[in-house]
């Protein structure tokens, strides 16, 4: 039963971030009535599954949203922010609710308050429609009422489910019963190819349902019903209004049915045909309908759910072939053998496209992040009394789950600073000659092997002074250190840092923007900061598409190997020596150009003698280039990425290691922070 309990809430866990989704955008288009039937049937749905799984305070919460939708959808009420307010926070005790069978008393006193202003909701809505009451409207309610009866269909289901019905933990009468909710019902049950009692198993079930309904709920609300038993069910439109009164049509059901099995659909038809019933055409406007008919064969699904143990197994077994993979390389390449080396290449062409396959498994778009963005936003901009328009550009670019899981609480935090310390209030953009609407906009895209997202705000900018006064005040740097405005800026990520005139419960607690950098940092990315005062702010990160296996060249020096990512590398080259001038400010010329150099010996403190011949990696860093002074280029090597563990914590040139083919093992350069750390070494310090 855990095992499907589990699945209830992933399943829940998803139908909450639908209907977050559903509410944001009803509150931009109140009178979608599309989005409005969509939030309905999502409540209905959430209500029947979760008192089957034992969930009934999920079920309470839901069946009295469910009422105040259902007066929306009348035109009994408007929708308004209140109500669409009442029902996030209620999601927000729902997804709480979840996390545990039996919940905190903390978790409680939420469920009872939001419960309790819900009910206060509904007798307010009650009160309303009570005191709206004419006798006109009571005629007009009396002809939509008979509208609405003569909407009624009648449905034939089959429910067969399999024999492991109850092993899977889904109660078949619990089903029953939330079909007998939609309108009226008439259920015959069979059984089949039932043991002897002394054989019976009492986890299976031998049993299976015909049901005719009579209902004006859509094929989708009856097909939510069978959600957990998608393929063992059908079901068919028998007629457009409610057979169930009809004599004739019941006594044929009941003689058919308890002779045999299950009865002939087509014969069904044909008897109704001959009944003669005439049509009654409602003068309510007709909604398309879906199809009606569902049948065992014909559910196909275009992609399956697959949890993120097995993907993280399957990245693992990857690795591992990779790994093996320039073993079977390396050995092919010692013993020259032309079968084993043509078989070694194939080997190193089909890891490639198995490894390329599973990383774009684990890619996920970044728009899955986007729901709780604009529900903080929406919930913030109402807290300060801001308004403010969030928009989206390029969130179908797609990243590793691995680094969208860690990436989510670093931008809550800069969406957080843009709404709280960016975005002015209305009055005060207005005598600057702003829109009253501030503006945060969020663009994603790609960037080789790398992913860049940016988030951008129209708000007051950073001011430079400000920062600087404060740093100077914490002891950070010296009043009379000589800093660029961008270097001011970056004062923000030094740990502890706040501008906050006071603290709020949104930032301004002196941890901040140094978290910011370190949680991005532990997915090997970088983040900096663009401000112009009274302009606006925009952050951008930099981040790589995955974490666990990349391309890179296998350089050496001395005995020692190291990787350094293909996709930076501008192109390679020979040099000398007695070509490179130490005294010139670590440049050389190369084509022509002065290009900066970081002997890497020196770097990683190496004092074996030089060969006479060297080889310069050209590497693009920002706008310009860098050139990396190594022994040897060995090739091409696809590297599986490992952390280098606690004692290597600090170590910030290196990122991780890999293995090579020959057990050895190979430092993969950050060169990002080698270079900035080279050039902190070699300059004037500023602290």
């Amino acid at each position: 039963m855990e095992q499907f309990r589990a699945k209830f809430i992933e399943d829940a866990t998803d139908l909450l971030n639908d209907l977050e989704n559903d509410l944001l955008v009803l509150e931009e288009t109140p009178n979608n009535s599309e989005m409005l039937e969509e939030v309905y049937r999502v409540m209905h749905t959430l209500k029947g599954v979760s008192a089957m799984y034992g969930f009934e305070y999920i079920g309470n919460l839901t069946h009295d949203l469910e009422s105040i939708y259902d007066y929306v959808l009348k035109g009994k009420v408007e929708l308004t922010t209140e109500i669409l307010t009442l029902t996030l926070d209620a999601l927000d005790v729902i997804r709480k609710l979840l996390q545990k069978e039996d919940p905190y008393q903390d978790t409680l006193d939420a469920y009872y308050d939001t419960l309790e202003r819900i009910k206060i909701v509904i007798l307010q809505i009650q009160a309303q429609i009570a005191s709206e009451v004419t006798i006109e409207t009571e005629q007009k309610e009396s002809q939509n009422d008979e509208d609405n009866n003569n909407k009624i269909k009648t449905y034939y289901l089959l429910f067969k489910p399999d024999s492991s019905l109850f092993k899977r933990g889904v109660n078949p009468y619990a089903i029953i019963e939330e079909l007998c909710e939609l309108g009226e019902c008439k259920v015959i049950s069979h059984s089949a190819n039932v043991p002897k009692i002394n054989l019976i198993d009492p986890l299976l079930c031998y049993y299976h349902w015909e049901i005719f309904l009579a209902t004006n709920a859509s094929f989708e609300e009856i097909e939510d019903v069978f959600i957990f038993v998608p393929e063992e069910y059908k079901i068919h439109k028998l007629f457009g209004q409610n057979l169930l009164h009809n004599a004739a049509f019941i006594n044929k059901v009941e003689s058919t049915c308890y002779e045999q099995e299950s009865l002939d659909f087509i014969e069904l038809q044909e008897f109704i045909a001959n009944l003669k019933i005439p049509h009654i055409t409602a003068n309510s406007k007709k909604k398309k309908e879906a199809n009606t008919s569902s049948t065992f064969s014909d559910k196909n699904t275009s992609s399956i759910k697959v949890s993120s143990e097995k993907l993280d197994d399957l990245m693992n077994l990857v690795s591992e072939l990779v790994t093996s993979k320039a073993e079977i390389s390396l050995i092919a390449k010692e013993l020259k053998t032309p079968k084993l080396t043509r078989v070694a290449e194939k080997f190193d062409k089909l890891s490639r496209l198995f490894r390329d396959t599973v990383l774009d498994i684990r890619l996920v778009p970044v728009d899955t992040m986007l729901v709780r963005f604009k529900r903080l936003v929406r919930d913030l901009s109402q807290e300060f009394s801001k308004e403010i328009i969030f928009t989206t550009e390029g969130t179908e670019t797609e990243i590793d789950k691995t680094i969208i899981a860690k990436l989510a609480n670093p931008l809550m935090h800069i969406f957080r600073n843009s709404i709280d310390h960016g975005i002015e209030p209305k009055e005060e953009r207005i005598a600057r000659g702003k829109p009253k609407q501030g503006k945060i906009h969020l663009a994603a895209h790609y960037s080789g092997a790398n992913v860049i997202i940016r988030i951008t705000d129209d708000g007051r900018g950073l001011n430079a002074e400000k920062i600087r006064n404060k740093a100077i005040e914490k002891g950070l740097i010296l009043p009379e250190t000589q800093l660029t405005e961008k270097e001011i800026i970056n004062l923000v990520f030094t740990s502890g840092f706040s501008t906050a005139d006071k603290v709020s419960e949104i930032s301004g607690r002196g941890v901040g923007m140094d978290i910011v950098r370190k949680r991005i940092g532990e997915v090997r990315g970088e983040v900096e900061i663009q401000s112009e005062q009274n302009i606006g702010t925009t952050i951008t990160i930099k981040l790589p598409l995955t974490l666990s296996i990349v391309d890179t060249l296998l350089v050496k020096i001395a005995n020692s190997h190291y990787l350094i990512p293909l996709t930076i590398i501008n192109h390679s080259s020979e040099i000398r020596m007695s070509e490179i001038n130490t005294t010139n400010n670590n440049r050389i010329v190369l084509d022509n150009e002065m290009v900066s150099y970081i002997n890497l010996r020196k770097e990683f403190e190496i004092h074996e003698a030089y060969p006479e011949v060297s080889r310069i990696v050209v590497i693009n860093y920002d706008d310009r280039k860098v050139a990396l002074l190594v022994d040897v280029i060995i090739g091409e090597h696809q590297a599986v990425l490992k952390p280098l563990g606690e004692v290597f914590k600090k170590q910030e040139m290196i990122s991780g290691a890999s293995i090579l083919g020959d057990g050895s093992v190979a430092l993969v350069l950050d060169t990002d922070k080698l270079i900035k750390q080279h050039h902190s070494a070699n300059s004037v310090s500023v602290f």
